[in-house]
């Protein structure tokens, strides 16, 4: 199920995006539990909830990044978000990717170029 997001709330940010309901291991394979984790942290760091279910967000480009259920446009801006999963992605490859294979290590580095396609660095 895609569920498009009104005029409004796409004003409020960068990029439009399309939020879908889809398992994020059939995005990111078996490094979807590592990036869920890390990426669960952050949101628990930043916003104080710890996520339990997790949708995706759909960009122009390609870029698939997931998100807590909770998290809309108002409670964390779509920059801060593409942000959190940049640097979940930058820990990762720091420090996990000699363990991922090269299906995930490509998934990895290609949702990392996408986010700069996004625009993340000029936000930042």
């Amino acid at each position: 199920m895609v569920q498009e997001h009104t005029e409004k709330e796409l004003s409020m940010q960068s990029h439009a995006f399309e939020t879908a309901y889809v398992p994020a291991s059939l995005i990111y394979g078996a490094s979807a539990p590592l990036i869920l984790d890390e990426l669960g942290r952050r949101y628990h760091a930043e916003v104080g909830l710890r996520p339990r279910h997790w949708v995706i967000r759909l960009y122009e480009n390609g870029a698939a990044i997931p998100v807590p259920t909770q998290i809309t446009p108002a409670v964390l801006p779509d920059v801060r978000v593409r942000q959190l999963f940049k640097q979940t992605l930058d820990k990762i490859t720091q420090h996990e990717m000699r363990d991922l294979d090269e299906a995930d290590t490509f998934n990895i580095n290609n949702t990392s170029r996408q986010l700069q396609e996004l625009g993340l660095m000029q936000a930042a």
